[in-house]
């Protein structure tokens, strides 16, 4: 055995940006952070870029920057951003870019600006300018030199200092007059000061170009020996960190730490991890990342020391580091490729070389509680140290293989041996230690047994090669799943979590075995970047680490064991040994990680970052109105400063789809962001905490909304932004608006009105012209019958002349007495609508009776009605038969001699009324003929009359009905037949 005494390597956390990353030209020779959390860079050819933890926007001249090569950054109190180039001024507003010249003959440089109350300063190439109400002009500083340059400002609560290549110039501030330029005269190392970092209102720290750091201290000045700095340092950038550490910005030599207080210096080189050793501006964000630009290597951002690696370099036997222990003592032990252990002792390394260790690899360690260390190896069995020594135990003394992979002690003090030739061993602990084999047949799917682990509820799993896993528990083996559920893969590492949950690394990805509900999910490849997995790990806080052939995923899990978030750990995050060795990690009782590689040792300590308790910034990056973003000057959307606007934008009734857009800003932890929002006027509270930056409302009814948002960092939500907000409008279509609403209740009120009025006038015009017609019909009827009247009256009169020309006296009477009745009810009758059937049948009766007494021969006739029909409830029209009776007379049975009859009959069919007029007559066409050959004397308008009077009673009870019809015996025609059905009252 020897002793190694080796100094340990450190890496740091520098995380480059470059080209490749969005970064717009690798020179970046300015970096600030602004008020609301973005860091601005300002490049040399590339424009100016604007970060917000993940993203690069850049602007150059064609988004109408005065010129793409840029020396500095400023924000003045309103929130714009100056930017000083090779030609001149630019101010962004966050909408445009305003540029300013400062001479129309020749291109003037500016690489200082600050503000003073209302008035900017401007440091440049041909001297010191200043702008009051957008005008520029040049100040007066009576340096007698050919070319005066201006570097940076200072104010303090009197004057403006500037630093140029002739000194350091006070001005009054009050005044703005010159008072007083510091040379080496008054102390200075050198007259060229590049840069000037205020310590307050009477101190600064003045970086020279050469000449390292001089203090100015209440108007004294004097040179700063800081050990360890180069001379001749040329001092670009200076800052303070939260730590009160000083950062020096150098030409050649990097970066550098002092820290005030213990005089240390660190350096920082590429060889440390920075991009660039020409580092021309650095500065800090809010949450106490630092940010360096450097000259050819983009920008780099430094968090702290991540990792710390041990190689051959730094006292290691060999770079392959296959298992690490920590015994009772808090020292380390190390299972190294070839050359067997190596314990590490603070500040050194102890190496066991000899006979016993050469070419011997240690696979796997574990110590008892009473210290007796017992290392698995491969080919030898066992190796044991105690209090005596060394020894072997192999399978000679009982082991079941040895070729041993992995030892576990679980919570009653057994030692499990897992071997790729044997199974497992379980050694049980007394002063004569038993060993139980359990082996391929008789108990185990397979003999090459990869990885162990004891939880904490007693038992002990195992991983095969690739017949799966089961545990151990009270001596019984139990195979959780076989092969074929993990599709024959190899399992490499298994751990336990808080939950005593299961998870397992193979070389077919991460899984999740959860005993209580005996689920084995396989965790999304995806996350991960590689699914051919090494090693396991929970650190103190319950975050997963995953080893690979890549480096380090770090799984942040929820209660439910799933993955919310996976931080990446590869070279460039400073884990340089890459591809890790199985099962070679360990969580120390310090909550310290050591991570066994091909590449050598790696220590991580999970709390590395003092992470500052500040919120994210969050900004709203677009508003889309039907997935089109949002026009200056559209729908009165006119942002004059970032997003905020003059007045609130009102958009048409039918412009109602929105989509926001929004971007949280943690320069330090981006991929821990979330979001809230709610659109007050329409949602009742906030969403929950997500991932998702875009928020889409659609269909909005009219109204007045205010979109208010924030950023979460972490879904615990115990860090978040201010909420922010954008108001607008959306305006209800005319028809919904209260000029339109009134305009159209008048309408309607005087439609309304109106139409009330035009009913009222037609209904009394109908009700005028109802009892018009009504009146009209009454003189119609009465015409009809007095039409009619005239012509029975005659006939009637004459058939009386006839038996007074007779001398018959005495039936001259009875036929004037009954004439006398049929008059009588013929002018009763006239004035009624209606009579009733009885009175119809004594008006036909004694006209009948008339005309059988002036005809001779005589006929004769009969009245009948249906036995059930009561002649006085049953009314009809007057003098609707009596026509007909009339022509049955006339021209029906006058032709017959005495041998002719009329039969009048009446039956009641529902409500109608059936009067049948039958004559035994000649018939109708016989008559026709006849007629056709006499002269007439009198056109009879019966049956006119009683069709005109049918029509128009039809109109009130449709459905009255004549019909004539001749009546056939024995193929010929005897007469003819009148039906006339009426309505029955």
């Amino acid at each position: 055995m020897c002793l190694l005494l080796q100094t340990q390597a450190q890496r740091y956390q520098f995380k480059t940006y470059s080209l490749a990353d969005g970064v717009p030209q690798s020179q970046v020779f300015d970096i600030m952070n602004d008020s609301r959390g973005f860091l601005w860079l300002g490049t040399r050819g590339g424009g100016i870029a604007r970060f917000d933890g993940r993203n690069f926007r850049n602007f150059q001249t064609v988004d109408g920057l005065i010129n793409n090569f840029v020396n500095c950054l400023y924000e003045d109190k309103a929130g714009q951003i100056w930017v000083g180039t090779q030609s001149g001024i630019s101010v962004y507003n966050g909408r445009r870019f305003h540029n300013f010249r400062l001479s129309d003959t020749a291109d003037v440089r500016v690489f200082a600006i600050t503000q003073n109350d209302s008035s900017m300063w401007f440091g440049t190439s041909d001297g010191l300018y200043r702008m009051i109400n957008q005008h520029l002009q040049k100040v007066d500083v009576p340096i007698p030199a050919v070319s005066l340059y201006i570097t940076s400002f200072w104010c303090t609560s009197t004057s403006i200092f500037a630093s140029s290549n002739h000194g350091l110039i006070e001005l009054s501030r009050a005044e703005h007059a010159f008072k007083k330029v510091w040379t080496k005269r008054n102390g200075l190392s050198d007259n060229y000061i590049q840069c000037i970092l205020p310590l307050g209102d009477s101190a600064a720290w003045l970086g020279t170009y050469g000449k390292g750091i001089n203090k100015f201290d209440q108007g004294t000045i004097s040179p700063v020996n800081i050990p360890d700095l180069p001379p001749n340092l040329i001092v670009y950038d200076l800052v303070h960190d939260e730590n009160k550490n000083l950062w020096i910005a150098s030409q050649q030599h990097g970066l550098f730490r002092w820290n005030e207080t213990t005089g240390e210096v660190q350096q920082f080189t590429e060889r440390s991890g920075l991009s660039n050793q020409h580092v021309r501006s650095v500065t800090t964000d809010r949450w106490g990342s630092l940010w360096i630009g450097t000259s050819g290597g983009g920008m780099n951002q430094f968090t702290g020391q991540l990792f710390t690696h041990f190689t051959r370099a730094d006292g290691l036997s060999d770079n392959y580091v296959y298992a690490i222990g920590q015994d009772l003592n808090g020292t380390y032990w190390l299972g190294n490729g070839n050359k067997g252990l190596t314990h590490m002792l603070p500040g050194e390394m102890v190496n066991y070389t000899d006979s016993i260790w050469k070419n011997l690899k240690i696979k796997s360690m574990a110590q008892t509680k009473d210290s007796v260390w017992y290392f698995g190896t491969e080919g030898q069995g066992l190796l044991i140290k105690d209090t005596s020594g060394w020894h072997t135990f192999d399978r000679d003394d009982g082991l079941c293989g040895n070729y041993i992979k992995d030892i576990e002690i679980d919570s009653s003090g057994i030692l499990f041996v897992a071997t790729l030739d044997g199974g497992v061993s379980a050694i049980y602990p007394g002063t004569t230690p038993r060993i139980r084999n359990y082996q391929y047949r008789t108990s185990l799917p397979s003999n090459r047994v990869y990885t162990l682990h004891a939880d904490k509820s007693g038992n002990c799993w195992f991983g095969t090669e690739n017949k799966g896993f089961g545990r151990f528990q009270n001596g019984k083996v139990t195979m959780t799943r076989s092969g074929q559920d993990l599709a024959y893969q190899s399992v490499r590492a298994i751990r336990s979590d808080k939950r005593n949950s299961i998870w397992l690394a193979t070389s077919n990805g991460l899984y999740h075995y959860k005993p209580t509900e005996d689920t084995l999910i396989r965790i999304n490849p995806r996350l991960m970047q590689s699914t051919n997995l090494y090693l396991l790990e929970f650190d103190l806080n319950g975050q997963l680490y995953v080893g690979h052939e890549r480096g380090l995923d770090v799984l942040t899990l929820n209660e439910s064991g799933e993955v919310i978030e996976v931080e990446r750990f590869g070279a460039q995050e400073g884990f340089r040994g890459i591809e890790t060795c199985q099962n070679a990690a360990l969580c120390d009782r310090d909550g310290m990680l050591w991570f066994g590689t091909i590449n050598g040792l790696t220590r991580y300590n999970p709390n590395r970052t003092e992470r500052r308790s500040l919120p994210p910034s969050v900004y709203l990056e677009s508003v889309d109105l039907f997935y089109e973003q949002l026009d200056s000057g559209r729908f009165g959307y006119q942002p004059t400063f970032w997003d905020q606007m003059a007045s609130i934008p009102v958009f048409p009734y039918d412009q109602n789809h929105f989509g926001f857009s929004l971007n949280g800003i943690h320069l330090t932890e981006p991929g821990r962001l979330n979001y809230q929002w709610k659109l007050v006027g329409y949602d009742t509270g906030w969403t929950p905490v997500s991932p998702r930056r875009d928020a889409t409302y659609s269909n909005l009814p009219p109204g007045q909304y205010t979109f208010e948002y924030r950023a979460v960092l972490d879904a615990d939500q115990e860090l978040m932004s201010e909420p922010h907000s954008w108001s607008f409008e959306i305006a209800a279509p005319f028809w919904k608006r209260p000029w339109f609403r009134i305009t159209v209740g008048l309408i309607i009120l005087l439609l309304v009105t109106g139409g009330l009025a035009l009913y009222f006038r037609r209904l009394r015009e109908q009700r005028e012209q109802l009892e018009l017609r009504n009146e009209l019909l009454e003189l119609e009827q009465k015409a009809l019958r007095l039409q009619m009247n005239p012509h029975f009256l005659f006939n009637a009169l004459n058939s009386i002349q006839s038996l007074v020309a007779r001398n018959n006296n005495a039936e001259a009477r009875t036929y004037l007495q009954r004439f006398a009745s049929l008059m009588r009810k013929t002018l009763e009758s006239s004035r009624s609508d209606r009579i009733s059937l009885n009175d119809e049948i004594q008006i036909l009766d004694n006209y009948l009776s008339l005309e059988q007494l002036s005809r001779t021969p005589a006929f004769t006739f009969l009245i009948s009605t249906d036995d059930h029909l009561d002649r006085d409830e049953v009314s009809i029209p007057p003098m609707m038969i009596q026509p007909f009776v009339e022509n049955a007379v006339k021209h029906g049975v006058a032709s017959v001699g005495d041998s002719g009859h009329i039969t009048v009959h009446f039956e009641l069919q529902n409500d109608w009324l059936k009067c049948t007029v039958e004559d035994n007559g000649i018939g109708r066409e016989a008559s026709e003929t006849r007629k056709s050959n006499k002269a007439k004397t009198h056109e009879s308008a019966a049956i006119q009359v009683i069709t005109d009077r049918l029509a128009i009673l039809n109109r009130e009870f449709p459905g009255h009905a004549l019909r004539i019809e001749d009546v056939h015996t024995e193929g010929n025609t005897s007469g003819t037949r009148v039906i006339l059905m009426l309505h029955a009252w």
